[in-house]
């Protein structure tokens, strides 16, 4: 840990508190731990808008941090009109533990969302470039973060960058090129065009940080000979427990099993609820010894297959849950439920940090390996083929089965502590000592 001031970087991260979108979690876990690891951010993000505040998150910030909101230019009302956020898939449209109001718009059968290889905070690029040089110059700042997505980032990084001469940092809390699922639902000019930009962005930059090893193979993959490979790097997501309320609580007598959010367009709820009706049909168990509980509520295109499945009077809705108490939701569970489709491979989904936090038992319905290895890391839970309810029914069996023997179905705390956000913070601090080094 860091003996004397810490030294202070440019965070660029259009999401930010009291902003709820997820995209806003890992900047926040910054802010709050990575002054112990000898860095404080300073912090340029978009003013709140959208409909996606939590000013509880706010208060979350550590004193005396310092947030510009200039994150924002001129034609700020003409994209809020035309390109609202959550009209655009590939932004990250989900709030934390809120439901999104994600509307599609197609022209000619495309979908909007995916026609422009940017997004909406393209139009701020001016007026982010203009205060980031100023907060760098004015504040003697040594290198700049940009958490992406929004993609429009990256130009606003590169342009600082050009600027003041200070690194770089390009911080991919999900893939950009690489994720195959919405590369496909973009026109071919456009995937030339996301890929063409990354190039760019990528061999301006002093350190790209992927937020998987996976992901970090296989971009070193994708870009070996073009960008050296020492330049990639990896910081994993995490779960910070002082953003959470304390909490005492306990799960219901029945047994109940919680998947926590909402499903949306990569993330299907099916294969869950097929593995839990062939639980409760296997185990002989009626509505009031097992439960499927879904925190976030669940889409009028869910009720169809909960219905199909006979699973209606075996199902509840818990509807939003605030953040702060989202570790009081999980822990009113038995086991937390986790869906990872082949589409999702390069990416850790960010419930399964706060999953860890919570200490109960998980089931992952995965097709990732590093979600596995986790998993079995930690001893955190079980895994099953994403594909096959029949194994995941069975490891479902096996939790029921502790269940009823009345054995304690809590985690050891220090088994997870290196998905914490202490540790997130100190991978982080290395890779701003080795890019300014």
């Amino acid at each position: 840990m860091s003996g004397g001031a810490p030294r202070r970087y440019l965070l660029v991260s259009p999401y930010f508190p009291p902003m709820s979108r997820i995209g806003g979690k890992r900047a926040l876990h910054l802010c709050r731990n990575l002054p112990a690891f000898g860095w404080e951010p300073v912090v340029l993000a978009a003013p709140p808008r959208d409909g996606h505040v939590d000013p509880e998150l706010e208060e979350m910030l550590p004193p005396g941090l310092v947030v510009s909101r200039g994150y924002a230019g001129p034609l700020r009302s003409l994209a809020h009109r035309w390109l609202r956020p959550e009209r655009l898939p590939f932004q990250e449209t989900r709030s934390v533990g809120r439901a999104p109001r994600m509307r599609d718009r197609t022209i000619l059968g495309q979908d909007m969302g995916f026609v422009t290889p940017l997004d909406q905070y393209v139009f701020d690029l001016p007026g982010a470039v203009r205060e980031g040089v100023a907060l760098i110059r004015r504040r003697g700042l040594e290198a700049i973060q940009v958490s992406a997505d929004p993609w429009s980032g990256f130009l606003a990084g590169l342009e600082m960058r050009r600027r003041t001469g200070v690194p770089l940092i390009l911080d991919l809390r999900d893939p950009w090129s690489l994720q195959e699922a919405k590369m496909a639902l973009r026109p071919a000019p456009t995937r030339a065009a996301v890929r063409w930009i990354e190039h760019a962005a990528f061999r301006r930059a002093a350190r790209i940080v992927l937020n998987s090893e996976e992901a970090y193979r296989a971009y070193r993959e994708a870009y070996r000979g073009r960008i050296p490979e020492e330049r990639f790097t990896w910081v994993r997501n995490a779960f910070d427990l002082g953003l959470f309320r304390r909490t005492d609580a306990a799960p219901p007598a029945t047994f109940t099993v919680l998947y926590f959010g909402r499903f949306q367009r990569f993330v299907r709820p099916h294969a869950l609820l097929t593995a839990f009706a062939n639980f409760v049909a296997r185990a002989g168990v009626d509505p009031s010894e097992a439960r499927l509980a879904f925190a976030g509520g669940l889409r009028t295109q869910d009720a169809a297959p909960i219905r199909e499945l006979g699973l209606e009077d075996r199902v509840d809705r818990v509807g939003f849950v605030p953040y702060r108490d989202g570790l009081g939701a999980l822990r009113s569970s038995h086991v937390l439920a986790l869906v990872v489709p082949p589409s999702v491979q390069l990416q850790i989904p960010g419930k399964l940090f706060d999953y860890l936090a919570a200490r109960r038992p998980i089931l992952a319905l995965s097709a990732n390996r590093e979600v596995d290895a986790i998993l079995a890391e930690t001893g955190s839970g079980l895994s099953a083929p994403y594909g096959d309810e029949g194994a995941a029914a069975a490891r479902l069996g096996e939790l029921y089965a502790r269940f009823r023997r009345g054995e304690s179905l809590d985690l050891d705390p220090a088994a997870v502590e290196t998905y914490s956000a202490q540790a997130q913070a100190r991978a982080m601090a290395a890779v701003l000592d080795e890019a300014t080094a």
